[in-house]
């Protein structure tokens, strides 16, 4: 039996995900804890010794459960910073930090995704957002493809200044923002028959359920039509602020990126031509460094 683990960090939270391997079984995750937390300088640019000293707790707490290695993780807090960053960080932290690359987080997504969907109707298009990119994977008409694109809740948080909701022409910009990321990108438009599944929108699928009075339990899916989107803009602009307090409890120190994710989301899924969207949950950490479950069929 062998333990190993991996501790992911982001510009705005820290996952641990112990992994643990038995002979003639394939690994399975042991153990999961996230923290949340706001690594970012008054710059807009990740601390490193902020961010350390979320990880380090993590890193002892793994080797307490008995890891023979831990491995840390940066996505786009290390593919978007200077190099010297890494250094840093690893000094503070006295661990090796690895940075994952936009593809690698894809055919992590679309792996874990496929787990997800084992047994279910058959699910075509898949989306995994974070704090400073988006992954989006699928199979088209017998086409698979993977995209990773720098998008994400975070690379509006200059622009919205702390703001919960931004006005008109800044939500325009955004908009526009991100349709042209997307154009940049090889996805292909599809019929309206498609149901997008998507997953680190984790803000947007909390502030839905407290509206919505949904209990939030294990297992229990949540979809979201197109049309409903103008309906939730309007609801976030409503002067009576009914809706604070489950914008609060939703998404804990970054009201904010209630707005923001949501959209992205539906700029994300009028550019797709997609009419529905499920939010399910999942690790990336879970799936990175286990190359036995990179995503090499349909999805």
């Amino acid at each position: 039996m062998q333990r190993r683990a991996k501790i992911g960090m982001y510009s705005d939270r820290v996952i641990l995900s112990v992994e643990e391997t038995t002979e003639g079984a394939a690994p399975y995750c042991l153990y999961r804890r996230e923290k949340e937390g706001d690594f970012w300088d008054e710059f807009h640019h990740t601390d490193p010794q902020k961010l350390a000293e979320a990880v380090r707790p993590m890193s002892e707490l793994a080797h307490r459960l008995g890891c023979g290695e831990v491995v840390c993780l940066g996505y786009g807090v290390l593919r978007y910073e200077q190099e010297t960053f890494r250094q840093v960080l690893e000094e503070a932290i006295g661990e090796k930090v690895i940075a994952v690359s936009g593809a690698e987080q894809a055919r992590a997504a679309c792996a874990a995704m496929n787990e997800l969907c084992q047994g279910q109707e058959v699910c075509t298009m898949g989306v995994h957002s974070a704090d400073l990119s988006t992954q989006l994977f699928g199979n088209l008409d017998g086409q698979l493809w993977q995209e990773s694109f720098p998008l994400g809740w975070r690379n509006f948080a200059s622009s919205t200044d702390g703001r919960l909701i931004p006005d008109r022409l800044e939500e325009e910009q955004m908009r526009r923002k991100i349709l042209a990321l997307l154009r940049q990108t090889s996805c292909p438009n599809h019929h309206q028959s498609v149901q997008l599944m998507a997953s680190g929108f984790d803000a947007v699928s909390r502030f839905l359920q407290l509206l919505s009075g949904s209990s939030g339990r294990t297992g229990e899916r949540l979809c979201l039509d197109r049309e409903v989107f103008g309906q939730l803009f309007w609801l976030l602009r409503d002067p009576s602020l009914r809706w604070l307090g489950a914008l609060e409890q939703a998404a804990g120190q970054f009201p904010q990126k209630v707005f923001v994710q949501l959209l992205i989301l539906e700029t994300l899924m009028s550019f797709l031509n997609v009419r529905q969207v499920q939010f399910c949950q999942l690790c990336l950490e879970d799936y990175l460094c286990r190359e036995e479950k990179i995503c090499l069929g349909g999805f």
